[in-house]
């Protein structure tokens, strides 16, 4: 932890180098566990960084599908709001041809009541 000969020195202190040497055993101590956390730390930020990195790659690539998806759906209804609107033409045209027959055939019904 540190010099033998630092030590001895402290010892001839007697109780004031007894208090100088768990000082600087207490200093060293702290350091190195600052140092273990730091590097903890670091590994955290780096761990949390790559996380952050494939939620970003992961969350544009179902934004992309979901682009994708939408994009098909309104094609889809496009086409289909299209053909109903044909349909409904095409519905209201045969309407049209079945009450002017209607209208026609009353028109004779009364003619041939005179």
């Amino acid at each position: 932890m540190f010099d033998p000969s630092l030590l001895a020195k402290l010892v001839d202190l007697g109780a004031a180098g007894a208090v100088i040497a768990v000082v600087i055993i207490f200093i060293r101590s702290n350091e190195k566990r600052d140092r273990e956390w730091q590097e903890f730390l670091n590994r955290q930020r780096a761990s949390d960084r790559e996380n952050l990195a494939e939620f970003k790659t992961q969350t544009n690539s179902r934004l992309e599908q979901l682009t994708t998806v939408m994009t098909k759906l309104t094609e889809t209804f496009a086409v289909f709001a299209t053909e109903v609107h044909e349909h409904i033409a095409d519905e209201d045209a045969r309407l049209d041809v079945m009450l002017t027959e209607t209208q026609k055939a009353k028109v004779r019904q009364v003619q041939g009541k005179r």
